[in-house]
């Protein structure tokens, strides 16, 4: 008797014993590959996008690292754009409370949410020294 589950394991079977190391390289190295730009993007990102972003950006990487690690694969290109394209449909989510003139998709330009500009320097010269 033959399952869907078994259907499917032997489906995965034959598409790892096919070309699947010629296509992609091996994926040892390229596991290993996406590790490094995975650690690389959170060194630098941090915290500071959702985990629906964080998760597309990583499949992203996955197939940089495939494309860095295997043979030309034209999938790996619309792949990845498909998935930058749901890392900014994530972020773009974020809505602003209610009055504001921001809308998803949009830059941060209303006065609200704006990024505050930097506090001009503090001029020392007019500042009077302390007697010891």
């Amino acid at each position: 008797m033959t399952t869907k589950r078994g259907d499917i394991l032997r489906q995965a079977i034959a598409i790892t014993e096919s070309e699947r190391n010629t296509q992609y390289g091996d994926p040892g190295v390229n596991m290993a590959c996406w590790a490094e730009l995975k650690a690389v993007y959170r060194k630098y990102a941090g915290d500071k996008y959702s985990t629906e972003h964080d998760q597309a950006i990583e499949l992203a990487l996955l197939k940089t690292a495939r494309i860095a690690t295997g043979s030309f694969h034209e999938d790996n290109y619309p792949d990845g754009a498909s998935y930058y394209a749901m890392a900014g449909e994530a972020e773009g989510k974020k809505t602003a409370p209610s009055g504001c003139e921001w809308y998803p998709g949009k830059p941060l330009t209303c006065r609200c949410h704006a990024p505050k500009p930097p506090a001009p320097p503090t001029d020392y010269r007019n500042t009077t020294k302390r007697q010891s």
